[in-house]
C-alpha cells in the first residue's frame, strides 16, 4: 500500500531524466517520466511471487495513467526486463504487454483495438468504457504449467471482475509462456522521443499463488 509513502523497504525505484522520479501523493505511489525525450522511471517490488506447479498467479493492482502521448509507454503488471505481462499504455491506445525471453519475437505489445474479448469502448461484454486518467483495478492470472492461458482483467464498478483478453497458449505455442516465473510487481514509465512528463499512480498492489499449501506460496513478496 501506498497510503503513507513509498515504502523503501518493499520496493526499489529508478529514474532518469529531468525531473523524472516516484514519490507519494494523494496516498498513491507516483510515478513520473519528467520531460527528456529519454526519460524514465520506475518502481519494483524487492520480492517476487513464486509460481508454483499446478496453481494460478494472480497480480492484482490499481492504476491510472494521467498523459497518454505519442512515442511512449507505460506499464504496471509482474514483469522484468526479460519476462512478465502487464497493463498499461502503448503511445496513445491502452495495451498489454507481454515478455518472453525465450520466444521470438521476445516482446508483444498489444493495443485495445485487437483485445479479443472486450475492447473496453463500452461496447463489450463488461459494458465498460474505459477512463485511462481515472482509478482502475486489474487483474493479471497466469497458470504457468509453460503453457497455460493467460487473462487479463479488470474490476467493474459493481464489484464483477471481466476478462477483456485472454492469450492463449495451449496447442499453440513451442516454449513457454515465460522464461522465469518468479515475478516482481513493477511499475515504469519510458519517454521515447516526446518531452511530456508521463504520469503513472497505484494506490496498492498484490500478488498471490491460489492453492493449497500456503507455506510454498511466496518468496519473500510484500
Amino acid at each position: 500500500m501506498f497510503n503513507y509513502n513509498v515504502p523503501s523497504d518493499f520496493v526499489s525505484s529508478s529514474n532518469s531524466g529531468t525531473g523524472s522520479g516516484v514519490s507519494n501523493e494523494n496516498s498513491m505511489a507516483k510515478v513520473e517520466s519528467g520531460t527528456d525525450s529519454d526519460g524514465t522511471a520506475s518502481i519494483t517490488s524487492k520480492g517476487t511471487v513464486q509460481y508454483v506447479s499446478g496453481h494460478e498467479t494472480q497480480v492484482l493492482f490499481a492504476a491510472m495513467f494521467e498523459t497518454q502521448v505519442a512515442d511512449s509507454t507505460q506499464w504496471i503488471g509482474a514483469f522484468d526486463p526479460n519476462d512478465g505481462f502487464a497493463v498499461g499504455c502503448n503511445g496513445t491506445s491502452f495495451a498489454i504487454l507481454h515478455r518472453d525471453s525465450l520466444d521470438s519475437p521476445n516482446e508483444i505489445i498489444t493495443n485495445s483495438s485487437a483485445f479479443n474479448v472486450d475492447r473496453l469502448d463500452g461496447q463489450g461484454p463488461s459494458g465498460i468504457q474505459i477512463s485511462l486518467d481515472k482509478l482502475n483495478v486489474f487483474r493479471i492470472s497466469y497458470g504457468w504449467l509453460g503453457a497455460a492461458p493467460i487473462r487479463f482483467s479488470i474490476l467493474r464498478a459493481d464489484g464483477k471482475w471481466f476478462d477483456f483478453h485472454r492469450t492463449a497458449r495451449p496447442n499453440s505455442a513451442s516454449v513457454p509462456n515465460v522464461s522465469n516465473p518468479v515475478l516482481p510487481i513493477c511499475a515504469q514509465v519510458t519517454n521515447t522521443g516526446n518531452t511530456s512528463n508521463l504520469i503513472l499512480r497505484s494506490a496498492s498492489w498484490s500478488a498471490c499463488t491460489v492453492g493449497d499449501n500456503p507455506k510454498s506460496i511466496l518468496r519473500n513478496f510484500n
